[in-house]
Order: C-alpha cells, then structure tokens, then sequence
C-alpha cells in the first residue's frame, strides 16, 4: 500500500476475481472510471495521474452531493488512492 491510513480516515476496497491488469484498464480511463462507479454516483471529472482531483458527486435526500479530492496514489496495475475533500 502507497499511503498511511490515519485513525480517522475510510478506506475502501472492492476484491474482484480478475487480474490486476484488468482491473486497472477500468481505472485508467475516464470513460471506464465512471462505468465502474455506477449507480447512484456520477464520475465528474478525472484525469487519471498523480497529483491530478477527482470529482464524483451522488444523490442524498438532501439532493446531490458533490465530493472527491486529489489523486494521491496513482500506481498502474497496483493502486489508486485519492483524498476526500471539498470537490
């Protein structure tokens, strides 16, 4: 794992019966990015590499929600992490 995980932080997880290369190609695209978060969350925004935000943003009965953050992982073919802050 490329980054420590605090006390008060989440981290999510899925286990998927596939290679990490082709688990990756669903990472590295927008197009695929956005498929993979499927329902109920809307893939706004992403340039997949280091340093670059990521927003995403989900309906609530508050209405829609908008969050993300800044990629701070962007490992291909082992990982990709992004903080969660304001988008």
């Amino acid at each position: 794992m490329g980054l420590e995980i605090g006390a008060l932080h989440v981290r999510r997880s899925a286990f998927l019966r596939a290679s990490p290369g082709r688990v990756w190609e669903e990472l590295a695209s927008f197009d695929r990015l956005a498929a993979w978060f499927g329902l109920g969350h809307t893939l706004e925004s992403c340039e997949p590499k280091l340093g670059s935000r990521i927003v995403l943003s989900a309906e609530s009965d508050a209405g829609r929600r908008r969050f993300g953050g800044e990629i701070v992982v962007f490992e291909p073919g082992r990982e990709l992490s992004f903080s969660e802050g304001s988008a």
